[in-house]
């Protein structure tokens, strides 16, 4: 449940406030599993961290972002379980929806994923 505040909030200054501090470059686009590219958004995007793994043929690095998306009412997906799975479009790069972080009445927080493999060696070459 709502408070008359998160509406007032919602409606007059998240909008604002994603113009100001969101990623204005290229915009950023959502497509929900399943469904139609929706956007530009406003977002705010924040920088990339990367994490690197190796497997037992290749090295590979998972660049997360988190983003702040202004929550679209009436719009059925908005729930939060039906985000995951969905493909973020930040500045032409596409990343796969990982996780909903926080999800209140006027944003939604998510975190981001794109894995990419940076080294492949022969089979069993890793193992040791």
């Amino acid at each position: 449940m709502s408070s008359t505040f998160d509406g007032l909030f919602g409606q007059l200054a998240v909008p604002a406030l994603m113009q100001h501090l969101g990623e204005a470059v290229a915009g950023v686009y959502l497509t929900p599993k399943g469904g139609q590219k929706l956007g530009p958004f406003e977002a705010i995007v924040d920088p990339q961290t990367t994490v690197e793994a190796d497997s037992s043929d290749a090295k590979q690095k998972k660049h997360v972002r988190i983003v702040q998306f202004p929550v679209q009412t009436g719009l059925p997906f908005w729930d939060g379980r039906s985000l995951i799975g969905a493909t973020v479009e930040i500045g032409g790069v596409d990343w796969a929806l990982e996780a909903v972080e926080t999800l209140s009445p006027s944003v939604a927080t998510v975190r981001v994923i794109r894995r990419v493999t940076n080294e492949v060696s022969r089979p069993g070459y890793r193992q040791k």
